[in-house]
């Protein structure tokens, strides 16, 4: 036959081609990453392997069709009618373009595996080398990863950088068991397989420690990177959407983290006690960031809130505990309660509360002692009970007409450096807790003001005499009406 030389002549060259690029291969898995720091490392498995499943689709259709030369040599097709013919080549169409369709299938909806430093990543989740139980390479080259002892993944070695993926594991200490040693004897080297016939030369690629793009979007999990002491610098890599709950929680060592322009959503405490984490830049790109995100990030001392949060609410507890916090640009418009926001800040300095807020919730500003003076927007309609509590440096205080009911428990209890306050004519101070302000609402909401002098109540002024309270309220209620 015409291609019996395929078989017999060049199946020998072939065999030695292929033998030599499995070599190299297994070179490269030895000694890959010998001199480079691990934290330097980075590549992702099986990219550019699209063409695998299009040359092996073909090489089918040519398998088809030596068989239909086969069988019209051995006059077995002539002796069929046309019919059954045509049926029979039918089928194996058919089954040629369905199996090729399941072949592409596979390969553009498997997910992306990748590595940076001492983490991998699979199927949107990162994995530290630590919890990666083992790694096994079957006898037919199949690369299979378990974590916590169950198996995570399966790729082939003869995937574009699996054999950097032996190498990485064998560099952080992972263990790796090589089943491939019983069987490499030389009939199996120079045995040929389909998926060794169209194997790509392994690329030499320049470390760099730029992360890669990955083609889907990834999302750092929940947990993902908690208590990490050893962790000080972290480059979230493009494709990221999310960042999980409790994600670095707890790196008490990291300093810097790089946040990619495709990031949409950072979890609840996802940086909480960072306590080394000095600044971080959070791309236009975040819509939502979780309650106590930056609880305790003791170092961190500014911060910008992205484009994306405008007309959003803040959650609770974001920089409780920030004491280097000086300075926090808000977004130019923000939507209902302003709550725990920004408790014992120490360093806070000044603060623009931006149009859209309707009510400054409890503990916003409590105990931000170096904040002088605040205004308060015009679409706050109230102010909860103890925002502003032991705000200690704070001297000056405008409060529009718009608000109309300020809580009566310590909603400004130990300001004491506060000289001077505008409040509306018509404000109404709502007892909250009946056993603690019920006695004098106004007296309990100024409890501990020791400097407060003056009073604006509408456009009159009034210079106290004595402590604020019900009775002089009501007192300078009536003077203003007449």
């Amino acid at each position: 036959m015409w291609w019996s030389f395929f078989v017999r002549g060049g199946a020998d060259k072939l065999a030695e081609k292929i033998k030599a690029q499995k070599q190299q291969k297994r070179d490269d898995e030895e000694t890959a990453f010998a001199d480079a720091k691990i934290e330097d490392i980075e590549f992702v498995v099986g990219t550019g392997s699209y063409l695998i499943p299009v040359v092996l689709s073909l090489t089918l259709f040519v398998i088809i069709f030596i068989v239909k030369e086969s069988l019209e040599d051995y006059y077995v097709m002539d002796q069929l009618p046309d019919k059954t013919q045509a049926i029979i080549m039918a089928a194996f169409i058919g089954f040629w373009l369905l199996l090729s369709a399941g072949l592409l299938l596979y390969t553009f909806l498997r997910p992306p595996m990748g590595v940076v430093g001492k983490d991998f990543y699979y199927k949107k989740l990162w994995y530290s080398c630590d919890q990666i139980f083992e790694i096994r390479i079957t006898p037919m080259s199949r690369i299979l990863i378990y974590v916590d002892n169950k198996r995570l993944a399966s790729y082939s070695w003869n995937e574009t950088n699996a054999e950097k993926l032996i190498a990485w594991a064998r560099k952080c200490g992972v263990s790796v068991k090589d089943d491939r040693i019983a069987f490499s004897t030389e009939r199996i080297e120079n045995s040929i397989l389909f998926r060794d016939l169209f194997e790509k030369k392994p690329v030499k690629r320049a470390v760099s420690v730029a992360l890669p793009d990955v083609p889907e979007a990834l999302e750092i999990a929940e947990e993902q990177f908690l208590n990490r002491t050893d962790l000080t610098e972290f480059r979230v890599p493009h494709g990221t959407t999310k960042i999980g709950r409790n994600a670095f929680k707890g790196c008490i060592n990291l300093e810097k983290i790089t946040l990619p322009s495709t990031l949409k959503e950072i979890g609840s405490s996802a940086f909480a006690d960072c306590s080394a984490l000095q600044t971080i830049n959070i791309p236009d790109s975040v819509t939502s960031i979780g309650e106590y995100a930056f609880e305790s990030c003791r170092m961190l001392s500014r911060f910008r809130f992205p484009r994306g949060m405008r007309g959003a609410e803040l959650r609770v507890g974001l920089f409780y505990d920030c004491l280097s916090l000086e300075t926090a640009e808000l977004p130019d418009r923000l939507s209902k309660s302003f709550t725990n926001i920004f408790p014992h800040c120490e360093s806070l300095r000044e603060i623009h509360l931006p149009e859209g807020i309707t009510t400054i919730g409890s503990f916003a500003f409590q105990g931000c002692i170096q904040l002088k003076t605040i205004e308060i927007p015009s679409t706050v309609r109230e102010i909860e009970y103890k925002a502003f509590v032991d705000a200690a440096g704070l001297e000056e205080m405008y409060i529009p007409d718009t608000v109309k009911v300020i809580d009566a428990y310590e909603t400004f209890g130990d300001c004491t450096a506060l000289k001077k306050i505008r409040l509306p004519i018509d404000v109404t101070f709502r007892h909250v807790f009946k056993d603690k302000d019920a006695g004098d609402a106004v007296g309990c909401c100024f409890s501990g003001c020791i400097s407060l002098e003056t009073v604006i109540l509408g456009d009159k002024e009034f210079q106290l005499d004595g402590p604020l309270n019900d009775a002089a309220l009501q007192n300078m209620r009536k003077q203003s009406e007449s």
